[in-house]
């Protein structure tokens, strides 16, 4: 009995093994050594098993090793169960994964919070925000006390599914229950007040994170950083990348493109077209937006010489203009009356075969008209309206 289980141990080990390094034939294959020689699985080893399934994203297989543990033994427990609602969770198959936890409920095993939290997991991978609240209610009726992760879960599906309401109740709930908030709940938050176009609340979250001794991360930073943008907040945004910097998380390129478009829409033109220079000196690879916020910083500032020389450029580093760009380009030539530049831009378009809009034509006539050639002006006008 005594070398039983002792072989016992070692296959748990051994499953384990085959879990952390991705290889789950070698667990079935253990499997059907054990049987032949009739060693019998405990509730460890089933589970170690059902792991090693689970962290080959093999969820089909350890579905079939639990179903098959409840025919013929032993009977799984809660671990077991978690573990393979894991594996429905990591492979996206969330309709299993509560399959998964109907079939539970029918074999009398009560959840724990990591089953919850798996559920919810799932239900956030889904966009299923709604059914992700459901399971974080039915822990009361449970009488499963949330931890961290299980707030965390519900807060960031309600956040994917832009529910700033239901996301900041689940933080306040957290504060009422002394749960200690973490860097993902903060991040989840700030993320749902970035959707939920609620600045002034990120902010104070951000605030209170710091004053609370919890240090940002990428995301958070991220997350701020698209916050600054479509509020406009362009010092703060500067101010960020600063700190990103500091705290040794390299701004990417995603966050100087959302520094560069709260620089533009806030006016803020020559901050940038500095930021446009940082990313130059950095060695950053340029793309559609940050070139097409940087053409808008150059019509905000009137700079149509250096929104042309820009779009040029993208051509150089074989990045397709689209109609915002050139409409950009066609804006910056209006404003400064440079209608043979903006005549020039229309013809680009249609060589690219990009068709202009109603902005980038009236905004062409609008050019010839200021710069006096009216007989131009009425060529183009009706050659809009002949191609209507």
């Amino acid at each position: 009995k005594a070398i039983r289980k002792s072989s016992l141990k070692l296959c748990t080990s051994l499953f384990k093994s085959y879990g952390t390094s991705r290889r789950w034939q070698g667990a079935l294959s253990l499997l059907g050594e054990m049987r032949r020689a009739a060693m019998q699985l405990d509730p460890v080893s089933c589970a170690a098993a059902i792991g090693a399934c689970s962290k080959a994203a093999q969820w089909q297989r350890s579905l079939w090793l639990l179903r098959k543990a409840l025919e013929e033994g032993p009977r799984p427990n809660v671990v077991a169960w978690s573990i393979a609602a894991t594996a429905c969770e990591k492979s996206a198959q969330v309709e299993q994964a509560f399959k998964l936890a109907a079939e539970m409920q029918e074999a009398s095993v009560q959840p724990d919070v990591i089953f919850c939290s798996t559920l919810m997991a799932a239900c956030e991978k889904a966009q299923q925000w709604s059914r992700a609240l459901h399971t974080f209610a039915s822990m009361q009726s449970w009488r499963l006390q949330p931890n961290t992760v299980a707030f965390n879960t519900a807060i960031t599906a309600c956040s994917k599914g832009q529910q700033l309401a239901h996301a900041t109740q689940l933080f306040a709930d957290m504060r009422a229950g002394h749960c200690v908030p973490d860097v993902v709940t903060f991040s989840a938050l700030i993320t749902a007040c970035e959707r939920g176009d609620a600045a002034p609340q990120a902010l104070q979250h951000f605030d209170d994170m710091c004053h609370e001794g919890v240090v940002p991360n990428a995301v958070t930073y991220g997350a701020l950083m698209g916050v600054c943008h479509v509020s406009h907040k362009w010092r703060r945004a500067l101010q960020l990348l600063g700190e990103m910097w500091q705290a040794a998380f390299a701004p990417d390129r995603f966050a100087y493109v959302a520094a560069m478009g709260a620089c533009s829409k806030a006016h803020s033109w020559p901050e940038a077209l500095d930021l446009l220079a940082e990313v130059r000196s950095r060695s950053i690879p340029l793309d559609i937006v940050m070139c097409g916020a940087s053409i808008s910083a150059c019509e905000r500032g009137h700079l149509w010489p250096f929104a042309l020389q820009l779009l040029a450029e993208m051509d150089d580093a074989r990045i397709p203009p689209n109609q915002i760009t050139y409409n950009a380009c066609v804006s910056a030539c209006t404003h400064a009356r440079a209608w043979a530049s903006a005549c020039i831009l229309l013809d680009s378009m249609q060589a690219r075969l990009l068709e202009p809009d109603v902005v980038s034509r009236k905004l062409v006539v609008q050019a010839c008209l200021a710069s006096g050639k009216i007989p131009l002006a009425k060529e183009l006008f009706a050659d809009w309206h002949a191609k209507k």
